[in-house]
């Protein structure tokens, strides 16, 4: 039978340590996330090994769950800067496509970053899941 999860997570979170650890696993989280996007041979979005997975796992198995927000935003912030969608719509507007304009901006403003939104929450909530099972396993 399962029992309570056994945490790492320390006892007594000031909410400064908390935001420190936050904002350092973004940080983290996002610069392995474009080192790991290096790794793209065939396309950029489909990568063997991704360096964040292991980083994310780690950090919520050793500083606790509630530092989910770090993988959430740094997860954003690589699907952000990830899309292509920037480059679209500059070779859409230098195209002499002004037809077009109103289309492209409505994927670059809206589309784009609600699927970036999308795709960190699923990347936290995987995370969360599999932290949750290595702390109960052990």
């Amino acid at each position: 039978m399962l029992g309570k999860p056994k945490s790492l997570e320390p006892a007594a979170w000031t909410f400064v340590a908390w935001l420190f650890a936050v904002i350092g696993l973004t940080l983290v989280y996002f610069v392995t996330g474009l080192i790991g996007l290096e790794f793209g041979v065939i396309r950029p979005d489909s990568i063997p090994v991704w360096l964040p997975a292991g980083v994310g796992l780690a950090a919520l198995i050793v500083l606790g769950y509630r530092t989910w927000p770090g993988i959430f935003l740094g997860s954003l912030l690589i699907s952000l800067v990830a899309s292509d969608k920037a480059i679209i719509l500059f070779d859409e507007i230098s195209a002499n496509k002004i037809s077009q304009i109103p289309s492209v901006l409505w994927q670059f403003i809206i589309v784009s970053p609600l699927s970036s939104l999308g795709l960190a929450a699923v990347y936290t909530t995987g995370l969360l899941v599999g932290a949750y099972f290595v702390v109960v396993m052990l």
